[in-house]
């Protein structure tokens, strides 16, 4: 069982430990692979319905319909046919809502072999104003408006139309959507291309002709539309689409894993998308079933060697300095293992965690730029501010002229109108077509704004409005259905305002100075002008910095400024922000580098789309400096802790190879077999008592008798009491203790034990717990203590490499009473006077064997006159004859009793002869003890 136990700890140890911690830190590692297979699988399936979802999109379709249709006819060499057939295509595409009008160099309609698009006089009109053909007139556009109205829309006007070329322009008409979209082939030509294409195909229509007829098994997709309750399109043979959106739609991730499939869902402004790929690689079977199969093998084998009995520790010879090195560097590579694990998952998820951070604080800053650009319709209002205070203050028509035509140029303003009392018009500056079709209310609303706010000034001066006002828009400029009520109250302010496609910001005030030309200042700026420039002047100042910063146009499906490298990635990027309308993080790839993007769709700054690129490293470097320094740490915590571990390796050693040495030197008859510890612990107290022992050696000079000295040379002489001690080593030195001590005149202290084993150990271990007995009795140690301090001293000194048996009595001759503690030794037997006789029953741990907090079990027998108490070690009752017989306890009974009322040397003699006659001249295995207190007395003394 000893045996067992101590293979049962090397397994442990050394065995069954570093196989769980690597099997767990494995295990950690293929979780960590499959966790990233997930997240890159998932990622990719957002990707796809991203470009789904963008790919089906009205304006993204049609734009990219439009752009490779452009593509294909803008050749030189391509002839008229071709461009036919090329437009048919293209309205097989989307339907045969798309018309195509193509111009010559001359401006003029370029009529195409049998295709003949409808409309084609207004378009030719509306062609003539957008590129000033010389059929164009002034006024054409007024003239025109009706035409284009009823074409395009109600707002529609061909100034609007003119400032969005290469745009796709969203039109409304009789509550459909359509686009317009025109471009010249260069800037200063006349030949170009018009598109109409009204109306839209629904969404699902644009799936069905994209993907309805492509086949792939891997991507299943469904798509509703936030008024729909069942799918609109569908691609897989599933009737569960309903009940998988709504599971993924409640799950607490975006993602779900049904049926091998993971499910994703992706909600746009338009509706939405559910798409599923395989989950296939997911489970790394093969890499956790070796894993598996390793940790069974590696078990099985562990198994094997424990349970093997062949498997004996003591032919696999190490010395205690190494097996004790060797045990505290599995215990301290074991923690160390398990701090770097951790360390490893700490900085994986404090690298998410520096993502996650820069990802909020990229958020915050293009929020914070979009929110800054309210400072620039505050900077509009500054610049009209000075305006108004020139013409007041310091008025000249050519002063004012010339801040006016450099607002106007910086692009500070697009329009800017200076009104005389009587309502006429003293400038009307203005760039660009923005205001075509809109002048007769501009202007009537200025005559109006005279009549509400300067109808005081206008009676002093006597001067009347030259035009009548026009009652109908009177009415509309007073209702508060059309916000012109509010415009009217708050002069000095800037308004968004939207005139038709425009959206503005409107200023204007009232020069209230009696004699003064002026009456009116009203000034205009289109606002996607002033976020171009606000976007800008950011760009500008972003140049330099850490990171790069980027503008995208939806309308335009482009950049602001231009990029270098690749830009499909950071496109797509965009274009998912945009779809999702909210923020969009993705790792991507350009220039030889990798970035952390964010795109961050425009609210404010609509249609353009705001875009940071961080370089990998910023983060990087942080998280690889963490790892340097978990590194370093480990590095260092194992170097310490060998360093420690040999130390401690070195300090405990010391003392006990130095016992070894004097050990040694006993063997060899060496006189000087004395050991220097110097220390002041238990190994001191042990130096000391082994050299004491040594000195007993040298001075008896034979082993022998070195041995016999260690027994008690005289008979201890007990008023009442008679003892007989006797002792046979099997060999020249034995393991067998027996003494005894009188502590005081009324107390004696008899002892009998037994040291495992034989030899030169057992003998000094047996001397070393009679100089431990000795000092113990000599510092006053009491008797229920005396096992445990033995016990101790053993297995610190000895690691439980020997044990003892040892019977502990203290007779106390006042009252005849005998105080017994038993640390595993044979019980003891009373023999009474009449023959019979008791053993004691007594049980306790083996000294040596391990510590035990709890007292030892304690014994109070009284010895009556004529009781004898009889011990002895277990070579009495081993003993085998030659024939292969055991004596027993029964024949140790039987001859007891007879030898009832003799004194104790004639029983030990009676009992040697016995057990000599028993032996037969075999050979005696263990060391032979025995001893033996009568009480002697005629009478008993009560006890107290």
């Amino acid at each position: 069982m000893k045996s067992f136990f101590a293979r049962l700890l090397v397994v442990f140890i050394f065995g069954l430990l570093p196989t769980v911690s690597l099997y767990l830190a494995a295990d950690r590692l293929l979780e960590q692979q499959k966790q990233s297979r997930f997240e890159a699988l998932t990622t990719s399936l957002r990707q796809q319905l991203v470009r789904t979802a963008d790919a089906s999109s009205a304006s993204s379709f049609y734009f990219r319909l439009v752009e490779s249709l452009l593509q294909q006819i803008s050749g030189q060499d391509i002839s008229l046919a071709d461009k036919s057939q090329l437009i048919t295509k293209a309205q097989e595409m989307c339907g045969a809502e798309l018309a195509v009008y193509l111009f010559d160099e001359k401006g003029v309609l370029l009529p195409l072999p049998e295709y003949s698009p409808p409309n084609r006089f207004v378009v030719g009109k509306l062609w003539d104003v957008l590129a000033e053909t010389p059929a164009y007139q002034s006024g054409d556009e007024q003239r025109q408006l009706k035409r284009i109205q009823i074409l395009l829309g109600a707002e529609a006007s061909a100034g609007v139309i003119k400032n969005h070329e290469g745009q796709l322009l969203s039109l409304k008409k009789k509550k459909a959507a359509g686009f317009f979209y025109w471009q010249r082939w260069s800037p200063q030509s006349l030949s170009g291309v018009a598109i109409i294409v009204f109306p839209l195909l629904r969404q699902q229509q644009i799936l069905e002709r994209l993907y309805g007829h492509v086949a792939d098994n891997q991507l299943q997709l469904a798509f509703w539309s936030h008024e729909s309750t069942d799918p609109l399109f569908s691609r897989g043979r599933r009737d569960d689409y309903n009940y998988l959106r709504g599971k993924v739609e409640k799950s607490s991730v975006e993602y779900l894993v049904e049926a091998g499939r993971i499910w994703l869902a992706l909600n746009t402004a338009t509706g939405v998308f559910l798409g599923s790929v395989p989950a296939s690689g997911l489970h790394d079977y093969h890499g956790g079933g070796m894993l598996n199969l390793l940790l069974a093998i590696i078990l099985t084998g562990l198994a094997i060697m424990l349970f093997n009995s062949s498997f004996d520790l003591r032919k696999v010879y190490l010395r205690t300095g190494s097996k004790l090195l060797a045990l505290l560097l599995v215990a301290m590579a074991i923690p160390t293992a398990g701090l770097l694990l951790t360390g490893v998952t700490a900085i994986s998820t404090h690298e998410k965690v520096l993502w996650s951070r820069l990802e909020k604080e990229k958020v915050t800053r293009l929020s914070a730029i979009e929110d800054d650009f309210a400072e620039e319709e505050r900077g509009f209002g500054l610049h009209c501010d000075s305006l108004l205070r020139l013409v007041r203050d310091n008025y000249s028509l050519a002063g004012y002229a010339k801040q006016a035509e450099g607002m106007i140029a910086s692009g500070q303003a697009i329009r800017v109108d200076l009104l005389a009392l009587d309502g006429e018009p003293i400038s009307v500056l203005s760039a660009g077509s923005w205001f075509e079709g809109l002048e007769k209310s501009i202007d009537a609303y200025g005559r109006y704004l005279i009549e509400k706010r300067l109808q005081q000034r206008a009676a002093l001066e006597k001067i009347t409005i030259k035009r009548k006002p026009d009652a109908v828009l009177n009415d509309a400029f007073a209702s508060s259905d059309f916000g012109f009520a509010q415009i009217t109250e708050s002069p000095g302010q800037v308004h968004n305002v939207r005139f038709g496609m425009n959206e503005l910001l409107w200023y204007w005030n009232m020069v209230d100075v009696p004699g003064h030309p002026a009456a009116i200042l009203s000034m205009f700026q289109a606002k996607n002008i002033a976020r171009e420039n606000y976007l800008r002047k950011v760009l500008k100042q972003s140049e330099g910095g850490g990171e790069a910063f980027a503008v995208f146009n939806s309308n335009k499906q482009s950049w602001l400024d231009k990029l270098s490298g690749e830009t499909a990635q950071r496109d797509e990027l965009m274009r998912a922000a945009v779809l999702t309308d909210k923020p969009e993080l993705r790792m991507i790839s350009s220039n030889k580098q990798r970035w952390l993007a964010l795109a961050y769709p425009g609210k404010v700054l609509a249609p353009y789309c705001l875009m940071t690129l961080t370089d990998e490293r910023v983060v990087r470097a942080r998280v690889e400096a963490l790892y340097r320094l978990l590194a370093v740490g480990v590095i260092v915590i194992l170097a310490v802790a060998l360093l420690i571990a040999k130390m401690l390796t070195e300090a405990f050693l010391k003392p006990v190879m130095e016992l070894d040495r004097g050990m040694m030197l006993v063997q060899q008859r060496d006189p000087a077999a004395k050991v220097n510890i110097d220390a002041g612990d238990e190994f001191g107290e042990l130096g000391q008592a082994f050299n004491q022992m040594v000195d007993e050696f040298n001075e008896m000079q034979l082993a022998r008798s070195v041995q016999e000295a260690l027994f008690p040379q005289e008979k201890l002489e007990i008023p009442g009491f008679d003892t007989a001690m006797f002792n046979l080593p099997a060999t020249d030195l034995g393991g067998d203790y027996c003494d005894h001590i009188r502590l005081d005149a009324r107390r004696c202290l008899f002892l009998i034990g037994d040291v495992s084993g034989h030899g030169t150990p057992a003998a000094l271990c047996m001397a070393m717990v009679k100089a431990a007995v000795f000092k113990a009795c000599r510092d006053g140690v009491d008797f229920l203590e005396l096992p445990g301090k033995i016990s101790a001293l053993l297995l610190r000194t000895l690691s439980r490499k020997r044990m003892m048996t040892m019977l502990f009595m203290l007779l106390d001759t006042t009252d005849s009473t005998l105080h017994v503690l038993n640390a595993g030794h044979n019980w003891p037997i009373i023999i009474r006077g009449d023959g019979s006789t008791e053993e004691i029953e007594l049980c306790g741990m083996p000294l040596g064997v391990r510590e035990s907090k709890r007292k030892p079990e304690h014994r109070v027998l009284q010895l009556k006159p004529g009781d004898t108490l009889f011990s002895y070690t277990d070579a009495l009752i081993e003993c085998q004859s030659p024939d292969g017989a055991v004596y027993g306890h029964d024949n140790l009974y039987v001859e007891l009793s007879r030898v009832a009322g003799q004194s104790p040397a004639a029983i030990v003699s009676r009992m040697k002869t016995v057990w000599s006659a028993f032996l037969g001249g075999g050979v005696q295995e263990d060391d032979l003890t025995m001893l033996v207190i009568s009480n002697i007395t005629k009478e008993t003394t009560d006890a107290a």
